[in-house]
């Protein structure tokens, strides 16, 4: 949130854009994986870019340099152990209470009170990724006299976007894939991160032919967010000053000597 702040127009770079969604996305993934739960608030603001200093040199997987916070709404998308199904998916349907987390980043499934699964996170973070690359998504100006009707307003125009034409339109190509494939999971279906991450992290033509020119601003923009990424080396150790040698005395070097020795 920071580096939105003060990139320019309130924009992030390419290069900074593309690395926050590969570790943003790395994040979830061992969220989901490892841990075998959703955060349901995924946004700007509960992404924090980790002290490179601290970090290990080797953590350099999709995810070492971000950290997630704020787990105050995360549960898990599995039966309970005391379940005769544990370990499944939770199953689809409709779920009781309202909407969770934060309206401008919430999926449809979120806005129609409906099971969530890792996708609901994922296309959250899509939702994310297009505000931290162009500034905006096309809800976020809704005006309503009272908060139930700005978030029913909220879900028309996000079911309208949901063809990805309005919402991809500004972003780089690869990414209409992106949300197509986050757009097609199931609900139980596992994503596949790998794939995503591709589309995210594209070193090849397509990412560097569409990149605008850079400002110095830019570019200072996203050195700091890639510099979370590179390893840094330990501190050098100071090194120990030489101890001074110690001089032969010359009485003691002649007396040693060869010349020195009495003749018979």
């Amino acid at each position: 949130q920071t580096a939105l702040k003060k990139a320019e127009n309130r924009q992030l770079p390419l290069a900074a854009w593309s690395s926050v969604g590969v570790e943003a996305l790395g994040v979830l993934e061992r969220l989901h994986e490892q841990a075998q739960l959703l955060h349901l608030d995924v946004k700007p603001s509960n992404f924090l870019l980790a002290d490179a200093a601290a970090a290990p040199a080797a953590a350099l997987a999709p995810g070492a340099a971000l950290r997630l916070v704020d787990f105050g709404l995360a549960r898990s998308y599995q039966q309970p152990w005391w379940s005769p199904q544990r370990g499944q998916h939770l199953p689809d349907g409709t779920r009781s209470g309202g909407l969770v987390g934060t309206v401008r980043y919430a999926s449809v499934a979120n806005h129609e009170r409906r099971a969530l699964g890792r996708r609901d996170d994922l296309e959250s973070l899509a939702y994310m990724l297009v505000y931290l690359r162009t500034g905006s998504l096309p809800w976020r100006k809704v005006e309503a006299p009272t908060q139930p009707v700005r978030i029913k307003m909220t879900l028309i125009k996000k079911q309208r976007a949901a063809d990805g034409v309005d919402l991809c339109k500004a972003m780089p190509p690869p990414f209409a894939d992106f949300w197509a494939g986050i757009r097609a999971l199931e609900h139980a279906e596992r994503p596949d991160y790998g794939a995503l991450l591709g589309l995210l992290d594209d070193p090849g033509d397509p990412w560097r032919d569409w990149a605008p020119p850079r400002s110095i601003e830019e570019k200072a923009v996203a050195q700091s967010v890639l510099d979370a990424r590179a390893p840094r080396a330990p501190p050098r150790a100071a090194p120990r000053p030489a101890k001074p040698r110690r001089r032969r005395s010359r009485a003691r070097s002649a007396s040693c000597s060869p010349s020195a020795t009495a003749r018979p």
